[in-house]
C-alpha cells in the first residue's frame, strides 16, 4: 500500500492530481505532474490488482483512461469557471 503525503498536502495538488491521488495515492517522496507520469510511477497498481491486468502496460493504460475520465467529468460538470 503507498504511503500518503505528508508534507505536501492534497489541496495543494492540481485538479489533475487531485483526482490521481483519489485514485491511487503515492508518498511525497516522489510527486508526479502528469497524468501519464502518475500512471507509469503508481497509478496502474490499482489497476494490476483489481482488475487481474495480464501486463503493466494494460493496467498504465486503464488508470490513465479512468483519471481522464473522471477529470474531464468534474471539469464538465463540478468545476467552477473563474
Amino acid at each position: 500500500m503507498m504511503k500518503r503525503l505528508n508534507n505536501l498536502k492534497a489541496s495543494d495538488l492540481s485538479l489533475e492530481m487531485k483526482v490521481c491521488y483519489f485514485l491511487q495515492p503515492w508518498n511525497d517522496n516522489n510527486t508526479p505532474n502528469t497524468v501519464e507520469e502518475w500512471a507509469e510511477e503508481v497509478g496502474f497498481c490499482k489497476y494490476k490488482e483489481q482488475e487481474n491486468l495480464d501486463s503493466i502496460d494494460n493496467a498504465v493504460e486503464k488508470a490513465i483512461s479512468d483519471a481522464t475520465y473522471y477529470i474531464e467529468f468534474i471539469k464538465k460538470h463540478v468545476a467552477v469557471n473563474n
